[in-house]
């Protein structure tokens, strides 16, 4: 019954993998048909079949298409390879002694199997009553890897006509945000990965150093201004690995200090907060929207005082050196 429970399971999560691509490989990973086992899929016309196969003593098979009066498939003796069709026709396609592991591809099409070994053809048997009545058949066409003996069956890819091709291309990433010039606390991620055979994994880093890859925006509170680089490296299902990196000027101004004010309130670096922290940004923001520049300083200069007064008091050393930092920054900017 557990056998049995597992056959159908397997058969179950091998015909969703099988849902029809054009053109796009399925890889089966290490699907394995040992001794005494078996394994049916479903195929469309045209699909191709490749397998890793070992085995000695007796007959592995494959069948590539049931009906009611036999089979057309291939089947396998110790020293050689035989297509047979439905209507009884048998075809020796060659001695071939597999005592090592062998490749073996095996096309299934409506009127045709064709076998290849190692990449050279063996022979291809046709049957035209393959294409009788619908009613002479299973409902599904299928494949069933049946193995005998000693036999071991694996490494299965099945996909289109066209031969797969493997994918080397590392993911592509496209970083939107942040970029260029940020005035503002918080900046919003806004990153593309792509790849045709789907995205692993994705990490990303705010001047090398890694932050989660699930958040939507970097606060720039205790970040100095000038130049930083975000950073976003992905890995593929295939292990190619791809990475890409923006730079982003941070500059701040009068409101994202003020934002970035509160928040270092709201985390404890700040233990005491008045108006008046807030009131010079307002004042000399006033300054700064009338083209007083000069004023504009004078009202800064005044804040970086009124800090360095509060460090060590009410604002930690980080904290107040920071501001400072900011402050600076901005009073600098107004010279230009």
């Amino acid at each position: 019954m557990k056998k049995f429970t597992t056959i159908i399971f397997t058969l179950f999560f091998f015909l969703i993998l099988l849902v029809p691509q054009a053109k796009a490989a399925v890889l089966v990973t290490q699907q394995t048909v040992s001794s005494g086992d078996s394994w049916t899929v479903n195929y469309n016309n045209g699909q191709v079949f490749e397998f890793d196969m070992n085995y000695s003593g007796q007959w592995p098979v494959l069948t590539c298409k049931n009906s009611s009066s036999g089979s057309v498939g291939v089947w396998f003796q110790t020293n050689e390879v035989n297509v047979k069709t439905s209507a009884g026709f048998s075809q020796r396609l060659g001695g071939i002694y597999a005592v090592a592991t062998n490749h073996y591809k095996l096309v299934c099409d409506n009127d045709s199997v064709a076998v290849y070994y190692n990449d050279g053809l063996l022979g291809k048997a046709t049957d035209n009553s393959i294409n009788a009545p619908s009613g002479n058949f299973i409902n599904q066409p299928r494949v069933d890897f049946i193995a005998n003996g000693y036999t071991r069956m694996n490494n299965f890819i099945i996909y289109d006509s066209n031969p797969p091709v493997a994918d080397t291309t590392p993911p592509v990433i496209t970083i939107n945000s942040p970029s260029g010039t940020v005035t503002t606390q918080t900046v919003p991620i806004d990153v593309s990965i792509t790849d045709e055979s789907g995205v692993a994994s994705s990490k990303y880093f705010v001047d090398g150093i890694e932050i989660p890859n699930t958040s939507i925006s970097i606060n720039l509170t205790y970040y100095q201004p000038g130049d930083h680089t975000f950073k976003v490296e992905a890995m593929d299902t295939k292990s190619n690995s791809g990475s890409e990196t923006s730079s982003f000027t941070y500059s701040p101004t009068t409101t994202s200090m003020r934002e970035g004010i509160s928040q270092m309130y709201e985390d404890g670096k700040i233990t005491k907060l008045g108006s008046s922290l807030y009131d010079k940004l307002d004042q000399a923001q006033t300054y700064i929207n009338s083209s007083d520049y000069n004023s504009a300083r004078d009202k800064l200069n005044a804040l970086i005082n009124q800090i360095k007064a509060q460090i060590d008091v009410h604002i930690t050393v980080e904290a107040g050196n920071l501001l400072i930092v900011q402050i600076q920054y901005l009073m600098d900017s107004l010279l230009q």
